[in-house]
């Protein structure tokens, strides 16, 4: 029988072939951290959260400034110099009237932030006012084009 095992190619091993290695545990020093990793997260998470909160109180404040009739070139120091640090609620709402008394306590602070109503330059009316003539104008107008005067 052997002799037919060895003429068809069949072999026989007296232990069975290594297969794959078993995985090995992790050593100790090559695992991650968890609790690093983990709290490495959460700071993220926080440092987002309070970026996100930011903007927010950034573009209300924003809006409030347009309605107080703040100049436009002086916005940007109005928003560095107001102390906006409770414009958020602890629900992570803004709190408008918050933003509105931060802004104005820095207007009443500094009022040249405010807005000046100067006249406008550029466009200088030329003419008359548009009022209506005296009688005593039309009247000479009309003789002037050969129109009888009103009375």
């Amino acid at each position: 029988m052997d002799k037919y095992k060895s003429k068809i190619g069949i072999q026989f091993f007296a232990e069975p072939p290594a297969g794959p290695e078993p995985d090995k545990p992790a050593e100790p020093e090559d695992t991650p951290d968890t609790a690093a990793q983990l709290e490495q997260l959460r700071q993220e998470n926080e440092t987002l959260r309070q970026q996100f909160y930011q903007s927010q109180v950034q573009a209300e404040a924003l809006a409030q400034a347009g309605r107080l009739d703040v100049a436009p070139e002086s916005v940007p120091y109005l928003l560095r110099l107001a102390d906006l640090s409770g414009a958020v609620d602890d629900k992570g709402a803004v709190r408008k009237e918050a933003v509105t008394a931060a802004l104005n306590k820095v207007l009443e602070d500094i009022p040249a932030l405010k807005q000046q109503n100067t006249p406008r330059r550029g466009f200088v009316p030329v003419g008359a006012d548009g009022g209506q003539p005296t009688t005593e104008q039309e009247n000479r107008m009309r003789r002037y084009v050969g129109l009888p005067p009103k009375k």
